[in-house]
């Protein structure tokens, strides 16, 4: 899962948990949080 290129990072993932609902898993907060921190580090 990746942040598109000029998202704010926060409002995407306000998205992704309102998109996954109530059965968030660690899992998808592990990636989403991947995900922000290499979108961070490639800025």
């Amino acid at each position: 899962m990746a942040v598109p290129t000029g998202a704010d990072p926060m409002t995407w993932l306000a998205e992704q948990i309102q998109a996954s609902g109530p059965g968030l898993s660690r899992s998808r907060v592990k990636g989403m949080a991947e995900a922000l921190m290499s979108a961070k580090a490639g800025s």
